[in-house]
């Protein structure tokens, strides 16, 4: 076998390094694999190999002539030299393959020597085991290389290959198992990485499948958490994505979620069909979505529902529901612009359509301009039709449009052939039609020759950032869908981070603490099994527990055993808090194993459940585990 690496690459050393240098490498080489699971003879023909290496490097006359050589065929790096492995010395020039960062070479000799000499090894030998762990440690470094190089498709489709082999014995059950983890991680990226790849419909279609995938694995979208992605990591990768979606693919997303019973689909979609009938002057949209929105509604989504009223051309009823149900917060922003009626209805829509609608589609691209929407002719003739059904009876002969009102002030509303408000109500009364505000409601925005939005335009327009209703995220949704049943008061600025949540109910927080405590226990378990801590692991721990467990590592590899553990969170309770740290007692069910190089069982502790403290400490915005 001939691995395509040169003599320096095996010992770790550059090209002009010393004979000092070179021993110093051997010696460091020799004390240490970072791979293991592999037998005496396996890591005694490794010695040997890098021995051999060594020595050739160390005779000045062998060295001369192959640096030569070297320099002379690799050019530019094209043609790089390799090393010739004897026959019986394959899992150990493998291993060195590996130790110098090739997986992909590593993984393509391993397969075909393992499809070439499969008849002839036995299941149970320890080359066919050692075989094996070679490609399975190929498979798992070769997807976190194009991982960290961002394809993540086919960082999955080597992972997706190597699980499926399982099916013929291929592949250590744990090694298999920390592969589907992998796997399941990767979900997310691949979503992202085949949605945002332009001019290829056949990716995007691929990604919609993905996304759906992950959403059913994650329970659907009203669920907090999945396992192994937060809430707050959802709604941010949720957020992300949508930028890829067209309105309408989106609609047909949330439509097939609202089938489930999602409440959190059903908001999405009644947003998406406001932006769509928004942004394609289509009012039949955003009529379809006041209808949809009464299964979900609340009081805390009655001003947006205000500001469906006004896209419909309702004024009387979003003035009503807007007086009715917004907080002293958003009237009070509503009035610093303009005591108008009309006016500071129209600055609470035009923020809301610009801040949570038409934000977050690939094909919307528009303001919120609502003069020109209702200039449409579309919009105008929707209008108008909605309006000669509502108001033709069969007792009248009269006509009404919501075209020939004009808004006076804010207590009087002139109609055509009625005079003010009360002579209406008079006139509905007398001929039997129904004078309440409802959607019924005649009291119209006038789009004639007086335009009440030039009133409103010449208006200097402030723009505040602080609004304590409305956004279509779905963590905001999902926040009030959790608070339905106990209605509490909005804090003065919603929008503005905060330190924390001081005002969080005890089980909100001992959710959260138990969410960081679970990505620890992962964090750990994974440390454990590939001998080094993961990047990330700082998210959720403090840099003194991170160094213990490092310790922790480096004395496994100095003993040349692996520990693998398993634990489950049964219960956690908040035994003291102050505002930057709380300690809580957690009921944990653990095992673990302690495995030497050959395979062996040198320690074990049986399954059993016991209680543990745990400290968090608030740091950077977030909770992350101290001791």
């Amino acid at each position: 076998m001939r691995i395509p690496i040169d003599r320096f690459r095996i010992l770790g050393v550059a090209i002009g390094a010393d004979s000092h240098i070179i021993l110093n490498q051997l010696e460091r080489k020799l004390e240490r694999c970072e791979y293991t699971g592999f037998g005496t003879e396996t890591m005694s023909k490794r010695e040997e190999l890098l021995k051999e290496g060594c020595s050739f490097l160390l005779d000045t006359s062998k060295r001369k002539a192959y640096e030569e050589e070297y320099i002379k065929n690799t050019g530019e790096g094209i043609n790089e030299a390799g090393v010739n492995i004897q026959r019986g010395y394959e899992i150990a020039g493998l291993l060195l393959l590996l130790e110098a960062d090739e997986q992909r070479e590593c993984l393509t000799q391993a397969e075909a020597i393992y499809h070439g000499q499969r008849m002839n090894m036995s299941y149970f030998s320890s080359e066919y085991k050692e075989l094996n762990r070679i490609i399975d440690y190929a498979t798992l470094g070769l997807a976190e290389k194009l991982q960290s190089q961002r394809y993540y498709e086919t960082a999955a489709a080597v992972l997706e290959r190597r699980i499926r082999s399982q099916s013929v014995g291929m592949g250590e059950k744990e090694m298999i198992n920390l592969m589907s983890h992998e796997l399941k991680q990767l979900l997310p990226f691949r979503v992202l990485d085949m949605l945002s790849r332009e001019n290829d419909d056949k990716s995007h279609e691929k990604g919609i499948s993905l996304l759906k995938t992950l959403v059913n694995e994650r329970g659907g979208l009203d669920v907090n958490t999945n396992g192994y992605m937060g809430s707050n990591e959802f709604h941010a990768f949720f957020r992300q994505i949508r930028n890829y979606l067209t309105v309408q693919e989106q609609i047909e997303l949330y439509e097939e979620w609202c089938n489930t019973g999602s409440k959190a689909a059903r908001f999405l979609l009644c947003i998406a069909l406001v932006a769509q009938g928004f942004s394609q002057r289509k009012p039949s949209r955003i009529n379809e979505s006041l209808n949809r929105i009464q299964g979900i509604r609340s009081d805390e989504l009655e001003p947006l529902i205000a500001n469906m009223h006004l896209l419909l051309g309702d004024v009387e009823n979003a003035s009503r529901i807007f007086m009715l149900y917004a907080d002293d917060q958003l009237k009070a922003w509503s009035t610093i612009k303009t005591t108008d009626t009309l006016g500071a209805l129209c600055d609470w829509c035009r923020e809301w359509l610009r801040r949570d609608v038409l934000k977050g589609y690939r094909d919307i691209d528009i303001g919120p301009d609502i003069e020109s929407y209702f200039s449409d002719k579309d919009v105008i003739r929707y209008i108008e039709k909605e309006d000669d059904n509502m108001l033709k009876t069969e007792s009248s002969s009269e006509t009404y449009s919501r075209f020939d009102n004009i808004q006076d002030n804010k207590d009087n509303i002139i109609i055509k052939g009625f005079g003010n408000k009360a002579d209406f109500k008079s006139h509905a009364k007398r001929k039997g039609i129904d004078p309440r505000w409802t959607h019924n409601s005649p009291w119209r925005i006038n789009l004639g020759t007086e335009n009440i939005f030039a009133r409103v335009l010449s208006k200097n327009i402030v723009v505040f950032g602080i609004i304590t209703i409305s956004s279509c995220s779905l963590w905001v949704f999902t926040k009030l869908n959790e608070r339905a049943s106990e209605k509490k008061e909005s804090p003065p600025q919603v929008l503005v981070n905060k330190a924390k949540d001081t005002d969080e109910s005890q089980e909100g927080i001992s959710e959260t603490l138990k969410q960081v405590l679970s990505k620890w226990h992962r964090v750990k378990v994974k440390s454990l099994i590939e001998n080094k801590v993961p990047t990330n692991a700082k998210m959720v721990a403090t840099p003194e527990l991170l160094s213990r467990l490092n310790n922790e590592i480096n004395e496994n590899i100095k003993r040349r055993q692996r520990k693998t553990i398993r634990v489950e969170i049964e219960d956690i309770s908040i035994k003291n808090k102050t505002p930057k740290r709380i300690k809580v007692e957690a009921k944990l069910n653990y095992e673990d194993e302690t495995t030497n190089s050959r395979g062996d069982i040198v320690a074990k502790t049986n399954q059993h459940t016991f209680t543990r403290v745990y400290s968090f400490l608030w740091d950077g915005g977030k909770w992350v585990i101290d001791e």
